[in-house]
């Protein structure tokens, strides 16, 4: 296969098996108790008619003359009937029969414009304004996972989620996603619902996956679409640096709680004649100092073992990397390259790649490090990074141990998402690059 079409087969599998996963596992896995707000009663009052239909409680139109909604909703609310002809317009309340448990709003939302969660709209049933579900659970230690499948999720058939890693909080916290009501913020076309992690304070030593649901009016998707993040209320948004893109979600890294959600900056209808070009999207790192990303897993220190002998065997290790690519790390050991039995340890470290290079793996320690192999075993390294072109330098690097440097491994095999080559001894090993001035630069969005 060549080298383009392993990475593009690549991109294709990893958002598909990604999409995937989340449907198959996602909010089956259900972690804490789901809950929504309850909706205030509203007066109907002057000449703005209530909601009809099974509606519990009736809620009343917005827009003097303009009709509200038929109301027939989940949870019995009246149509909103919000202009949505064109701002400042009354339009006609929709059927009311949205998921997201309020009276669509009336009309259609006009050409050249996105549906908005503003207030002032213009809505529709494909932008479900957030209604207060909430979601906690106790994370330690070991890590967890918090999902929230919401109006959003309800709409795009993929929840909220958090994929909290071992070791990133050192102890016990309770941990609250809401799907909030704010309306997202002035300049931006949103995607989603404003969502709130708390404690808002909450710090992750080990960098969390985040993936957010959204939705809007058909059509292209604009490129800059993102993760916005705020730590609260009264500061501003800013883009998150590893936001990915997917079929009805983003996904991206965050160090701390706050306030999410996917847009992107420009005005609802027509085009911004200010918008500069997209922002810059870097490559990932497992070094301390980053930039990281859920898309380059850090090593936890996870390790497997096997007694081999002159049969030969195989040691697995899915670790943090595999689980990520789905493929796990793998050493084969053919017959007759050991004369004696051994207990071989293959581990995922929490070693920082070496300085000089672009990692795509953590790096993996085959253990004895003076262990040898009188006929090559066969090792298999999974390998990540942001979405995009790969460099035809990706490869296995080598060394016999932590005061070593690494080298090349010769003849190496490419494939989508992991690389594969012979090895006749342990020691280190991981997946990346040199780096050169072009890999240094950022390519746009």
């Amino acid at each position: 296969m060549t080298d383009g079409r392993r990475r593009s087969a690549e991109l294709s599998s990893c958002s598909l098996s990604g999409l995937g996963l989340l449907i198959a596992c996602g909010w089956l896995v259900a972690c804490g108790q789901e809950k929504v707000k309850p909706s205030p009663v509203i007066d109907p009052s002057g000449d703005e008619p209530s909601g009809g239909g099974a509606a519990s409680i009736g809620k009343g139109g917005r827009n003097g003359s303009s009709p509200a909604g038929a109301g027939a909703t989940s949870d019995g609310k009246g149509g909103a009937g919000t202009s949505v002809g064109s701002p400042g317009l009354g339009g006609h309340g929709g059927n009311g029969t949205t998921s997201r448990g309020s009276g669509g709003a009336g009309g259609a939302v006009p050409p050249g414009c996105h549906c908005t969660r503003q207030p002032q709209g213009p809505g529709s049933s494909q932008c479900p304004a957030g209604a207060g579900a909430t979601v906690s659970l106790t994370v330690d230690a070991s890590g967890g996972r918090v999902t929230l499948l919401g109006q959003q999720g309800a709409s795009s058939g993929v929840p909220f989620s958090l994929d909290i890693p071992p070791t990133a909080l050192r102890a016990p916290t309770t941990l609250t996603v809401t799907e909030t009501a704010i309306a997202p913020p002035a300049g931006f076309v949103d995607y989603s619902p404003v969502y709130r992690v708390e404690p808002l304070d909450v710090e992750f030593a080990v960098p969390v996956t985040m993936t957010i649901p959204w939705g809007n009016v058909d059509g292209q998707v604009n490129s800059s679409l993102a993760i916005y993040v705020a730590p609260d209320e009264s500061s501003p948004f800013e883009r998150l640096p590893d936001s990915t893109g997917n079929a009805g979600f983003n996904r991206g890294s965050i160090g701390r709680g706050g306030l999410f959600f996917v847009g992107f900056r420009g005005p609802i209808c027509g085009r911004d004649p200010d918008a500069g070009p997209s922002q810059p999207i870097c490559l990932c790192s497992r070094r301390p100092e980053g930039p990281s990303s859920w898309q380059c897993p850090v090593g936890v220190g996870e390790s497997s073992s096997a007694t081999l002998g002159v049969d030969g065997g195989t040691v697995e290790l899915l670790g943090q990397q595999g689980n990520s690519s789905g493929v796990p790390f793998s050493l084969v050991v053919p017959p007759a390259a050991l004369s004696a039995s051994i207990a071989v340890t293959v581990t995922e470290t929490t070693i920082p790649p070496p300085a000089g290079y672009v990692d795509y793996s953590p790096v993996y320690r085959v253990a004895p490090g003076d262990l040898t192999f009188a006929v090559p075993a066969t090792i298999t390294v999974p390998w990540g990074n942001i979405g995009g072109p790969v460099s035809s330098s990706l490869s296995l690097y080598a060394a016999t141990d932590e005061a070593s440097p690494f080298h090349r491994v010769d003849g190496v095999v490419g494939n989508a998402g992991f690389e594969q080559a012979t090895i006749t001894r342990g020691g280190l090993f991981f997946a990346g690059y040199p780096i050169t001035a072009t890999s240094l630069a950022c390519t746009s969005q």
